[in-house]
Formats: structure tokens, C-alpha cells, sequence
């Protein structure tokens, strides 16, 4: 894993051995990035390891069809979303691009499943890449 999951568990333990409500490390709730050229950054399961479960949807946009992406002359750089067609809840989120390590960051306040629902605490502070802006 990386540096901000490094991280987030620490708080965890922390919290085991002080507190009485125990939490457990969710590690598919936190984003992931490489600073390489371009970008890379996703949260939840592939488009792989989601078909062998779920009977899914993909959504996929190009950064180019908005006008952020039109004005950065930006062709190549793309997001996916994987969705469970019955429940609708996002299974996965991908992004190849310009600042994708900065655009995953709010997924890690969206619900996947099989995970236990956000707490407060969890919405609070979550665990995004570093570095980011």
C-alpha cells in the first residue's frame, strides 16, 4: 500500500488500543495513485475483478469532452466507472489523465458495497494520496 493507508492504520491502532469501540482497516475505500506521466488513480475493484461478481455498467469519459479537458488540449486522459446495474452503487472508479490524483479524492466518501457504511468518523478524515494539492 501506500504512505496515506501507512497512515490511516496507524490511526486505527491508535484508536484499537484507547478506545473500546474497535474499527477495522477497509483498505478498498482508499484511492490509490502513481505520479507518473500521464497520472494514474482509481478506488474499488477493476472491471475484472467486478464482472466475477457483479453484473455491472461502464461509464467512461474522456477528459476531452468537457471543457476543462478541451482547453488543456488534453487527448488521451479518461475516467471509468464501474456500477452495479441492480443496486446502482459504484464499484469502481479509474482515471488516467492530468491531475487524477487529485480528481479520485472525493470517491473515498462514496459507498461501495460489501463495505460497512461511512461512519463519521471515517467521512471525517479520509485517507487520500500524497502527495496532494
Amino acid at each position: 500500500m501506500f504512505r496515506h493507508a501507512a497512515n490511516a492504520e496507524s490511526e486505527i491502532v491508535w484508536n484499537n488500543i484507547y478506545n473500546r469501540k474497535k474499527v477495522k482497516m477497509v483498505f478498498n475505500t482508499i484511492p490509490h495513485a502513481i505520479f507518473s506521466n500521464p497520472q494514474i488513480a482509481s478506488i474499488g475493484l477493476t472491471e475484472d475483478q467486478a464482472r466475477k461478481k457483479y453484473d455491472i455498467s461502464i461509464g467512461k469519459a474522456n477528459y476531452s469532452d468537457v471543457a476543462m479537458g478541451w482547453s488543456m488540449m488534453e487527448q488521451n486522459g479518461f475516467a471509468k466507472v464501474i456500477i452495479d446495474k441492480k443496486t446502482k452503487e459504484l464499484l469502481g472508479f479509474h482515471i488516467i489523465g492530468p491531475y487524477a490524483s487529485i480528481l479520485i479524492c472525493p470517491t473515498s466518501v462514496i459507498r461501495i458495497p460489501s463495505i460497512p457504511p461511512a461512519t463519521n468518523e471515517s467521512i471525517s478524515a479520509p485517507a487520500l494520496p500524497i502527495p496532494v494539492l
